[in-house]
């Protein structure tokens, strides 16, 4: 870190995933904020902080939504180095004859619309700059043999490619842009959704927010337009 402080957006931090990059980034000195719909975890997330941490309520598939989050965010730290999405959702289990159009919907909305709404606000900030790193989750199904999860599947894919495009347009701005792909995470709800699981073999959140610290920092600016896989122990 430098004597500034750098300012991360991290969408979704309130979950499992998102909580632990929160924590991460406090503790290497970021002002973090937060923009997720769970208002009183907000809330309760800034009060365990003293006052570090701050955030909003957004609706990260309304455009209108997505710029107060960005200004609100400008306005309490001055200005954006580091946007991470964390936003996202997974539908699956049958082929592709009997998945409706309403799945393929849904996935294309939590996973890439949302990628997409808040990568154009924050790169709007960072292009001011000069300066930006934006890191957007994946999936490792996206390249992977994926049966049975194609709306998820396809959807994450498309978050790697726009990443990539993002991080195309970033060249002359100085801004970054990678996507990370993580294998099943080991998280409370994913723990109970298959408890006979081996979790020793599962990603662990903190996992994740380490690479992403690397990522963000001046040590990882070489690094742009990469779909980064983490497959843990699963493959």
């Amino acid at each position: 870190m430098t004597d500034k402080k750098k300012t991360v957006i991290i969408t979704g931090g309130t979950g499992a995933l998102g909580s632990r990059v929160a924590a991460r980034f406090l503790e290497e000195g970021y002002n973090v904020f937060i923009g997720d719909l769970n208002e009183d975890n907000i809330l309760k997330m800034a009060e365990s902080s003293g006052g570090k941490l701050k955030g909003c309520s957004v609706n990260l598939m309304d455009e209108k939504s997505v710029i107060a989050m960005t200004d609100r965010a400008v306005k309490e730290f001055g200005s954006i180095e580091v946007l991470i999405n964390t936003v996202g959702g997974w539908t699956g289990g049958k082929d592709i004859s009997e998945t409706d159009l309403g799945d393929l919907e849904k996935m294309i909305n939590l996973n890439l619309k949302t990628a997409f709404l808040s990568c154009k606000h924050a790169f709007a900030h960072m292009k001011k700059n000069k300066s930006g790193c934006i890191l957007n989750i994946g999936s490792i199904a996206a390249n992977s043999n994926s049966a049975t999860t194609a709306p998820y599947a396809a959807s994450k894919a498309a978050v790697i490619s726009l990443t990539r495009a993002i991080a195309e347009e970033g060249k002359v701005y100085g801004i970054t842009a990678n996507s990370l792909l993580p294998a099943m995470l080991d998280t409370p709800a994913n723990r109970a959704g298959m408890p006979d699981a081996d979790f020793s073999k599962w990603v662990k959140p903190d996992d994740i927010a380490n690479l992403m610290l690397h990522l963000a920092s001046d040590s990882g600016k070489a690094i742009s337009g990469e779909a980064i896989s983490v497959p843990g122990g699963q493959l």
